[in-house]
Parts: C-alpha cells; structure tokens; sequence
C-alpha cells in the first residue's frame, strides 16, 4: 500500500470536507426531500427565541428547529385549561400534562384560545366560572413549557367564550376574526394582537398564529397586501416582538397564493406559513391516495406545495387521523397517516396533530381522555418524531 503523506493526507481531508458541503446544498423535491442531519433541535432543556432563515426555522443559536407537537383545545372550553377538574386551576396536573408531552418528544403545544377571555381574564367554562383567570393560567402554561423546551404557538379561534352553560353561544371559529364586540373591526383585531404580544413578550417560545382557518374575503386578509389584515396585525406584534407570525388560509387546502405574496410577507420578517391536512376532508383527494408518493402527488399537483416545501417556512397547524368511526378505523385511515408524517419528516415540515385528549365524540385524538394510553393515532405521532 503507498504510504500518504501528510501534505496528500491534507489534499485528501479537504476533498472530503467539501464534498459534504455540496452534497448536503442540493436537495430534489420529490417524495423525500432531503434535509440537514447536523444542528437540529428537538426537545431541549430551555427555549430560546426562534427566527426563520430561508426556508428554515431556526432558535437563538442558529440551529435548525422541527417543530413537532400536538393542539391543544381546553383553553377554549374552561379559564383554567382543564388540567384536571373544569374550573379548577392545578399547577401540579397542568406541570404533570406537559412533562408527558416532553416524554413524547413533543416541542409544541398548539393552542387554540378565544379572544374576549383575553381581554378579560375570564374565569368562564362551560359549568359556570372556574377559580382562576384564564390570562393567569395561560401564562403560567407558557412560562413552565419554556422551562421544558417547549414552544406555544397561540392562535384565536373565535371572539366570545364558549358554547355550553356559562358560554356565550358562540360557537367560533373559521370565519371572519371581527365582526362581533369586542373585536368589531379590524383595528380591534389588530389592537388585539399588540395586547397579546405584550402580555406575551417576556416568553422566549411564543409563536403566533394569527387565525384559524380564515374563511373570508381574500383580499381583505391578504391579497391588499400591505394594508390586509395580516399586514396591520404582523406589523403591530412586530412593534412589540420578533417572535414568528403563522400565517394560514383556508382550511385543508392549497399554499400556492405564497410565493405572489412573499414580496410584502417576507419583510414583515420571521413569517411562517401554515396549513392543515385531513384525509376525511372530501375534498382533500386523498380518500384512494395513501402511500407516501400518492400523498406527494396531491400535495404538489392539487395543493401546490411544491411551491412553497423547500422555498418558505412551513408548519402544518393541524394534521387528523379519524380515529372515531368506520371511516378512521380501517387500514386506509393509518397508512395515510403514517406515510403522510413520513413525507412531512422526509421535506422537513413541521407539524401539530389534533389533538392532544379525545373529544369531538374520540373522532380525533393522541391520547385517551382524559390523560390516558396513546391511541392508534398518538402511537403514530411519537413514532415520526421519534424517527425524525
């Protein structure tokens, strides 16, 4: 064998060193992105304030974060989170809920609130009132997930309180986010965000999803650009925070409106896209499409998300295994699921599943309600973010 000489040894370290640096620039969109291998945060002792780079987010120290979790829907039932009793606040049970989620491997905690309980540190629920503000709850929600490395990302999903016994009536969600007292218009809603940005702004690990599922005028949210809704309202939090803004669409469906707004979205900086993915959606096109190319195939060609999977930060606010019925408890339902997390892992997306504890009649769920064994679905979940 010839003997190498430092000077050759040198030449060779330096070949290699670059051939890595251009392997790991190119990637193919296709079923399996690739994506980095190095400098990637899961779950950590602490979280930092996070920012988005290309088509990355990436925390304090600039490593790149998968963000992967679950929603959480108590916080719009009950002031005080449900964490144990409706209306009874528990510091113990509340720490007990998130360690578990930590244990899972989750890093976010998607959840959903309603906006009049903002602005009033209501102690409502569907029995009546609970013994503790729902601001004093949340952030002591907030405060104790960023201990454990755990980011929220907050999004309203209706103005009043409720539905049930001491509700509103208010059913909410899915349409437009003003329109009723106290949010009546869109400066309320943006008036809105600057009173929760600041209430938030102490926390490293706030994200803001600006609302669910919007359903109204396109051009009043975002097509008038600089003057739309998610203009004014990002440009508020932004007098206040450098924390990332979600911004969604819709609901279960296409992304390829991105790329003709990124010339105002993009300086707005630390913006986010979102959108949710559901087999059960009859409009989806996945009801015959369940292995990982056939997913692909819809999410590009139907939905354009290979206008925006390696291009623009991207989290899936809410992803759905139908758990409840006929519909979810066929093979179908959970190869769909599987392959789709997959695919997510493989384009490195983000994500949050709905939802954390069973509800909806155990339509959708990780868990058994209340804090129970993982269902077929959670199971799923801790194994993609397991798996990477």
């Amino acid at each position: 064998m010839k003997k190498i000489d430092r000077f050759e040894s040198c030449v060779i370290l330096l070949s290699l060193i670059l051939i890595g640096s251009i392997s790991t620039s190119f990637a193919v969109f296709s079923s399996s992105l690739s994506i980095p291998t190095s400098g990637l945060v899961g779950v950590v002792a602490s979280a930092s304030q996070l920012h988005t780079d290309g088509m990355y987010i990436k925390d304090a120290s600039g490593n790149i974060v998968y963000l992967r979790g679950v929603d959480k829907t108590d916080f719009l039932t009950d002031s005080t989170g449900n964490f144990g009793s409706i209306g009874v606040w528990s510091q113990a049970t509340m720490q007990a809920d998130v360690n578990k989620m930590k244990s899972h491997g989750f890093n976010i905690i998607r959840v959903l609130v309603n906006m009049n309980w903002m602005l009033t540190n209501s102690r409502q629920n569907w029995n009546g009132q609970g013994n503790r503000g729902f601001v004093d709850c949340l952030k002591d929600y907030v405060a104790y997930a960023e201990t454990q490395g755990i980011y929220i990302l907050l999004v309203p999903w209706q103005i009043l309180g409720a539905s049930g016994p001491g509700g509103s009536g208010q059913s909410g969600g899915e349409t437009d986010p003003w329109g009723i007292s106290p949010i009546s218009t869109i400066a309320d809603f943006v008036n809105w965000w600057g009173t929760v940005a600041t209430t938030f702004a102490p926390y490293s690990n706030m994200l803001y999803d600006l609302w669910n599922e919007y359903h109204g005028d396109y051009d009043t949210w975002l097509g008038s650009g600089a003057t739309s809704a998610v203009a004014q309202a990002t440009t508020r939090i932004r007098t206040i925070t450098q924390s990332p803004v979600i911004v969604q669409n819709g609901y279960a469906g296409g992304i390829d409106w991105v790329p003709g707004e990124w010339s105002w979205l993009g300086p707005l900086r630390n913006i986010v896209i979102s959108q949710h993915i559901y087999r059960v959606s009859t409009f989806s096109g996945f009801q015959s499409s369940t292995s990982k190319t056939q997913i692909a195939s819809v999410l590009n060609n139907t939905w354009g998300y290979d206008s925006v999977v390696g291009h623009y930060p991207l989290i899936i606010g809410e992803l759905g295994a139908y758990i409840g019925g006929a519909w979810g408890d066929n093979a179908a339902e959970q190869t769909w699921h599987q392959n789709l997390l997959s695919l997510l892992n493989d384009w490195g997306v983000s994500y949050a599943e709905w939802i954390w504890d069973m509800q909806y009649n155990g339509a959708y769920a990780v868990q058994v309600s209340p804090r129970g064994s993982l269902t077929w679905a959670g199971q799923n979940l801790v194994n993609a973010i397991a798996a990477g």
